[in-house]
C-alpha cells in the first residue's frame, strides 16, 4: 500500500526535475534561486585559432628561412602584417636572370608568390582573430544547482533525493 501511495509522488518529482533541467533560465537579470552561472573558455575557438595560425605563420618562415630570407622575405618573422610588408618590399623582378631578354617564367612566379603572401597574411589574420576572441570572450552558462529525483528506499519503498552541487 505505501508503494502504490509514493509512485506517483516519485514520478512527479522526476517529472519536475527533468523539466527544471530542461528549462533554461534567462541568460541575464537577476540571480535566480537554485542556479548559478559557469564561466568557461571558447576552446573550439582558441584551438582553432592557434591552429589556423600556427600554420600560416611557422610553415611559410620555415620555408623562407631554410632558403636563407632572400629577397625581403625576413618580413615574413612579423606575425599577420609580415606577409603584406614582404608584399610591399620585394622585388618583383627578382626570379629573371639578366641574360634573359624575356623573362617567360616572371609572371607565374610572381602570381604564386603573391597569391601565397595573401593567403598566408589571411591565414594569421583570421587565426589571432579567433585565438583572442576565444580568449577574450569566455562562455557564460546557467546551470541548476540541485535536482530532485525518485529513490528507491529498502526493499519496496520509494522516496525522494535532492542532489546538489554548491
Amino acid at each position: 500500500m505505501a508503494r502504490r501511495a509514493l509512485l506517483p509522488l516519485a514520478l512527479a518529482c522526476s517529472l519536475l526535475s527533468v523539466e527544471a533541467l530542461a528549462q533554461q533560465p534567462p541568460q541575464s537579470g537577476p540571480k535566480l534561486v537554485g542556479y548559478r552561472t559557469e564561466t568557461e573558455p571558447r576552446v573550439g575557438m582558441i584551438v582553432a585559432g592557434s591552429v589556423l595560425f600556427g600554420v600560416g605563420y611557422l610553415a611559410p618562415l620555415s620555408i623562407v628561412a631554410a632558403a636563407e630570407f632572400p629577397n625581403e622575405s625576413i618580413w615574413m618573422a612579423v606575425p599577420v602584417a609580415g606577409p603584406f610588408i614582404t608584399m610591399a618590399r620585394m622585388d618583383w623582378n627578382e626570379w629573371c636572370s639578366d641574360e634573359q631578354p624575356e623573362c617567360t617564367g616572371k609572371g607565374f612566379a610572381n602570381a604564386f608568390a603573391g597569391i601565397g603572401l595573401v593567403l598566408t597574411g589571411l591565414m594569421q589574420a583570421g587565426g589571432a582573430t579567433l585565438l583572442i576572441v576565444g580568449a577574450a570572450t569566455p562562455n557564460e552558462r546557467v546551470v541548476p544547482v540541485y535536482a530532485v529525483t525518485p529513490t528507491p528506499m529498502g526493499e519496496d519503498g520509494a522516496g525522494i533525493a535532492v542532489t546538489g552541487r554548491f
